[in-house]
């Protein structure tokens, strides 16, 4: 019986303290981001938070923060395309080690959850003409509309409702995962998954 209640009240106190780094993360990313970054009441926090970059991010309400299951990677967002870039996370989300990159635009929708995945809106390299593939000399290609690195060569990304992507998974630019879908573990997402 005594070992049931220690139990009880440690896993009560894991949910204070990550009720408390919620609060902390929500005062201190709201306060010094100039309101490009907003994050709403009820963050849980199991594990760190990293923002970078310039952008917009929008985490809504009663959204749960933790590390991957071996507590090695602590969940990334990172805003890589300038001041347009733009990560909408909704309300009830799950997100456990992910990592986030977005050049242009991803939205987690409701009550998805994201286990360990890797979402990427764009290459996050530059297209280069020349000669061939191993030239590493040539130039980059004259047109802005072909380097990968052009805000206009990412496409939007959209995780539904109730959505989970699987531990390891990668999903690409332009893809989709419908509401309710399910993305298993170490599958790569290029258009879109029902």
């Amino acid at each position: 019986m005594a070992s049931r209640v220690a139990v009880t009240m440690r896993s009560r106190l894991r949910q204070v303290v990550a009720r408390l780094r919620g609060e902390y993360y929500r005062v201190r990313l709201g306060w010094f981001s100039s309101g490009r970054i907003q994050i709403g009441h009820g963050l849980r926090a199991f594990g760190p938070l990293e923002v970078r970059g310039p952008g917009r991010v929008v985490v809504g309400d009663h959204v749960t923060i933790c590390r991957d299951p071996f507590h090695t990677e602590k969940v990334r967002l990172r805003l890589l395309g300038g001041g347009d870039a733009e990560i909408r996370i909704g309300d009830g989300v799950t997100l456990c080690g992910s990592q986030i990159a977005a050049r242009k635009r991803v939205r987690v929708e409701a009550g998805a959850w994201v286990e360990d995945g890797l979402i990427l809106d764009s290459d996050f390299h530059e297209a280069r003409g020349g000669s061939g593939a191993g030239d590493r000399n040539s130039a980059p290609a004259e047109s802005a509309g072909t380097l990968a690195t052009d805000p206009a060569a990412a496409e939007d990304i959209v995780i539904g409702e109730q959505a989970v992507v699987g531990t390891g998974a990668l999903v690409l630019r332009g893809a989709m995962v419908a509401k309710g879908s399910i993305v298993r573990p170490g599958s790569v997402v290029v258009r879109t998954a029902t």
